[in-house]
């Protein structure tokens, strides 16, 4: 292990827990002969896969520097940490993705775009359901309007996250930790973001958080209903992440049709009346996503165009966000 000298690479993972493994996999993949260096800070071993990929192992972020200006650290470290060690990594030369939740609160995030943008480094968020063709193709579906006006939508969510990590006790992981960016809002802030990307920006929210594992200091489980065009549409949206149940879906009703998205099944369902009705199988889903989500960093850095997950749009999530825990907290509305 190197303690003292610059450790330099093509891809810098930055945290070792199960998303930063995944991405390692990947990363192998996809570059198999890139370099990779781990960050871990703890002093436990971790785990051995790591050493299939990676090349060094240290606990010094500082010492980690990019190989080439094409050089990409992935930010996987608790949320609370996300924006103070991508500061770090950007001002060593790294482009950057960083994993969702962009951070715990506001703070410095718009510190991190200026400095993003004075080193001309990239930067995408980690809310790879963007890169779903499910998701997409419903988007553009809605966008058609070929089935009228939105009259609502229902966002379903639920796991268990003490399935997550199992080689921890789920009362010491970051899910279950409000101080390092826990609770079901942040775990299960994919639905948020794929809500803004499909929708838009929402006029208001209000939420109803519950805490019913009385071990743990975060909420486990969210009802919230947002508006949408001064009020011509709302969304519902329900997230539990103790459910003994895992699903994930949306459905869209709209004046002439009802779309359904099972994200789990990577099927749309589109009815048009009781006698018509389309299936779409799409051949890749969320575990496919991650890869799709490298591949993509990858071009933006050569080509600096079309980025589908930046952090301007993740700064609009994390404050979606603390409008639902004002709402429930305050038990109004809040708009946004």
């Amino acid at each position: 292990m190197i303690k003292n000298n610059e450790n330099f690479c093509d891809f810098a993972l930055i945290g070792s827990g199960n998303i930063a493994h995944k991405h390692g996999i990947n990363i192998k993949k996809l570059f198999p002969k890139k370099t990779v260096v781990l960050c871990k800070r703890t002093k436990s071993p971790p785990d051995k896969n790591f050493k299939k990929f990676c090349s060094t192992i240290t606990h010094d972020i500082s010492s980690i520097k990019p190989l080439n200006k094409k050089s990409v650290a992935i930010v996987a470290s608790p949320a609370s940490m996300h924006i103070s060690d991508s500061m770090i990594l950007i001002n060593n030369g790294f482009n950057l993705l960083i994993e969702k939740p962009l951070s715990i609160n506001e703070k410095n995030i718009k510190k991190l775009m200026t400095l993003c943008k004075n080193k001309k480094s990239q930067i995408m968020v980690g809310y790879n359901l963007r890169f779903l063709t499910s998701i997409n193709k419903l988007k553009d579906i809605i966008k058609s309007n070929i089935y009228g006006n939105i009259i609502s939508a229902h966002i379903h969510v639920t796991s268990d996250a003490r399935k997550w990590r199992t080689s921890k006790q789920f009362e010491n992981t970051v899910s279950a930790n409000k101080k390092l960016g826990g609770g079901v809002i942040n775990e299960l802030s994919h639905e948020i973001d794929y809500m803004y990307y499909i929708f838009g920006k929402p006029d208001d929210v209000v939420s109803l958080v519950n805490n019913t594992n009385t071990t743990i200091d975060v909420e486990d489980s969210a009802t919230s209903i947002f508006s949408f065009k001064n009020n011509k549409y709302h969304i519902s949206l329900y997230q539990n992440m103790l459910s003994n149940n895992e699903t994930r879906y949306i459905d869209v009703y709209c004046k002439k049709g009802k779309l359904q998205l099972d994200l789990l099944n990577n099927t749309l369902e589109v009815k048009k009346n009781l006698s018509s009705k389309k299936r779409y199988k799409f051949k890749t889903g969320i575990v496919e996503s991650y890869k799709t989500e490298l591949i993509y960093l990858s071009r933006l850095i050569k080509t600096n165009k079309n980025n589908i997950s930046p952090i301007n749009s993740a700064l609009s999530v994390v404050k979606i966000i603390a409008a639902m825990r004002k709402s429930s907290i305050q038990k109004k509305v809040i708009t946004l």
